[in-house]
C-alpha cells in the first residue's frame, strides 16, 4: 500500500484564485485507491492566506465524506523551521506507516520545515512529486523568471531538492500544454458525486475568466495524475538548482531529479473525470 500526504494551498469560488490545489485534492480523494490511499493533507499560504487554504481544505474533505486528517501549516515563508500541525503531521505519518509518498503543490514551506525538525524524514520519503519550478521556459513570475510555489519560498525549495533522494517535479513545462474549458465544471456539475458537483461549482468562477483567453492550466491536478498513472507522462532526468529567487537552473551539478515535460492530454482529461462517481 503506497501512502500519500498532500501538502497544498487550495482556493475554490473565486475568480482570481487558481483552483488547481483543490481540483488534486478531489482527484485525490476519489482516485487513489487499491494499491495508494491518501491518508493526510496539510495545508500552507500560497494562493491565498493559510487561513482560507485550510477551510478550503476541511471544506472538501468534508463534503467527500472523508475521515483524513486535514492540518494547518505555515503562514509565509517566515514560518520555515518553526513547528506547526502540519509538520507534526508529516511527521507522525512518517513514523507510523514507515515510508510515504508526499505529493506537494504549494511552497515547499511545510516540508522543508519537517525535514530541519526530523531529518529521519528524508529515509521515510519513497518519493515527493512537486508542482514547481520551469525548465525550458520562463516562469509566471516574469521579474525573476521563477515558478511562482518557488519564488514563495527559494530556500525551502533548495532544502526539499536537496534532500529528498527521489524527486519528480512537474513544472510550468508540461502544466502549460494543458488548457481545461467551460466544458469541466459543467461535466463535474452534472455527476452524482456530491465531491464533483461541488468542485464543479467551485471552480466555475475561475473557469469563466480565463475562457477568455482559451481555458485554464490544472498545473497542480497534472501532478496529482502523475503519481496515478505515470504512463501517460513523458520526462528526463536533469541536474537542476534553485536559484535565490525560485529560478529552476539547469546544470549537471545540479540534484538530478526527474522532470515532466509531457503527456497524453486526452487521457489525463478522460483520467480525472473518471475518478468521480
Amino acid at each position: 500500500m503506497v501512502v500519500i500526504l498532500h501538502d497544498c494551498d487550495p482556493t475554490l469560488f473565486c475568480p482570481h484564485r487558481d483552483p488547481d490545489d483543490s481540483l488534486a485534492i478531489g482527484f485525490g480523494l476519489r482516485g487513489f485507491s487499491d494499491d495508494s490511499m491518501l491518508a493526510g493533507i496539510t495545508t500552507v499560504y500560497g494562493n491565498a492566506s493559510i487561513e482560507k487554504t485550510f477551510r478550503t481544505a476541511q471544506r472538501i474533505v468534508r463534503v467527500s465524506k472523508s475521515r483524513i486528517p486535514v492540518r494547518r501549516g505555515a503562514g509565509s515563508r517566515a514560518d520555515l523551521g518553526h513547528m506547526s500541525d502540519a509538520t507534526m503531521l508529516i511527521m507522525s505519518m512518517a513514523r507510523e506507516y514507515g515510508e510515504i509518498e508526499i505529493l506537494a503543490t504549494g511552497p515547499l514551506t511545510n516540508i522543508a520545515t519537517a525535514l530541519l525538525l526530523y531529518p529521519e524524514l528524508q529515509d521515510h520519503v519513497r518519493r515527493i512529486v512537486i508542482m514547481g519550478g520551469a525548465l525550458f521556459r520562463r516562469g509566471n513570475m516574469v521579474l525573476f523568471d521563477a515558478e511562482f510555489n518557488f519564488w514563495m519560498d527559494p530556500l525551502a525549495a533548495r532544502i526539499v531538492i536537496r534532500k529528498i533522494r527521489n524527486i519528480i517535479i512537474a513544472p510550468l513545462d508540461v502544466t502549460l500544454r494543458v488548457r481545461w474549458g467551460m466544458d469541466i465544471s459543467r461535466r463535474l456539475i452534472r455527476k452524482r458525486d456530491r465531491l464533483a458537483r461541488f468542485l464543479g461549482y467551485g471552480i466555475r468562477p475561475w473557469s469563466i475568466v480565463w475562457s477568455l483567453v482559451g481555458g485554464f492550466n490544472p498545473h497542480d491536478t497534472i501532478a496529482a495524475i502523475y503519481m496515478y498513472e505515470p504512463k501517460i507522462y513523458h520526462g528526463i532526468w536533469m541536474g537542476v538548482e534553485i536559484g535565490h529567487m525560485g529560478k529552476t537552473i539547469a546544470t549537471e551539478r545540479g540534484k538530478k531529479v526527474f522532470v515532466l515535460l509531457d503527456l497524453d492530454k486526452e487521457r489525463f482529461k478522460e483520467i480525472f473525470l473518471e475518478a468521480f462517481y
